[in-house]
C-alpha cells in the first residue's frame, strides 16, 4: 500500500517539522494514502552531540504535539 511518510526526530516538534507533516499529509491526501509520521526517541540528536543539554521533548510529549 502506498502512503506518506514524515521520518525525522522531530525534537519539539517546532514550525519546521509543522510544514514537513502538513506538507506530507496534503501529499497524501491528493494520492488518496494515509500518512504517518516516524520519529525517534533515542536516535543521535545535534544537541546530544554538541552537548548543549539534552531533547526538547519527551517521546509523549511528541506523540501528543505530532496529533
Amino acid at each position: 500500500q502506498r502512503a506518506c511518510l514524515a521520518l525525522g526526530m522531530f525534537d519539539g516538534v517546532h514550525r519546521g517539522h509543522q510544514a514537513l507533516m502538513h506538507a506530507c499529509i496534503a501529499y497524501a491526501n491528493a494520492q488518496g494514502a494515509p500518512s504517518y509520521v516516524y520519529t525517534y526517541s533515542n536516535a543521535p540528536h545535534p544537541e546530544k552531540v554538541q552537548h548543549a543539554g539534552g531533547v526538547l521533548t519527551t517521546a509523549q510529549q511528541k506523540m501528543r504535539l505530532c496529533r
